[in-house]
């Protein structure tokens, strides 16, 4: 069951004696806004996990973690109990192009860009940058931050499942702590 973060943070807000009004005022964002967040119709992005961490001392990567998965379920994604497995936005958007019956070559269209340049990105071959995740977002209405959260989540499980590299970061700790 697809549970967004908002749900949570309205329990939150309820335990701590929090008014909305005044959680917003801290967080320096429109009432409104923050309304929206608890009322499901509006993700929960980095500014906003990292506002929340700054004023209710809540990691801003649980907040970031709540709406991956949230996303997950929605789009019917598998993920594991209890670990949010980092996932390439190329494959979420294969499947919400598909969930859409929206072509490649439709969407390339729609955003104006040359013929095959989404490609690279939904066989999972190359990264995803800001300046298309932006197009994205204004084309399919996709939160372009959590695309964006999705593809860093992604090459840092690469990078740690790369051994070369993590046994070099194990040098430089080592010498680091020498220091």
């Amino acid at each position: 069951m697809a549970i967004h973060p908002g749900s949570i943070l309205k329990e939150e807000i309820r335990e701590r004696g929090l008014k909305q009004r005044e959680l917003a005022r801290q967080m320096g964002i429109q009432p409104s806004h923050l309304s929206e967040i608890i009322k499901g119709k509006r993700p929960v992005n980095k500014g906003v996990a990292d506002k929340l961490e700054r004023v209710l001392g809540l990691p801003s990567i649980n907040w970031m973690r709540l709406q991956l998965a949230y996303e997950y379920d929605l789009m019917g994604l598998p993920r594991e109990t209890g670990v949010i497995e980092p996932v390439h936005p190329g494959r979420i958007l294969n499947v919400e192009l598909s969930r859409r019956s929206v072509s490649v070559s439709e969407l390339e269209a729609k955003m104006g860009i040359p013929t095959g340049q989404l490609d690279g990105l939904l066989s999972e071959k190359c990264r995803l940058d800001a300046g298309l995740a932006l197009m994205l977002e204004a084309a399919i209405r996709i939160n372009a931050s959590w695309l964006l959260s999705l593809q860093n989540e992604y090459d840092m499980l690469m990078a740690e499942q790369d051994a070369s590299f993590m046994e070099k970061l194990r040098h430089i700790r080592q010498i680091a702590a020498a220091l």
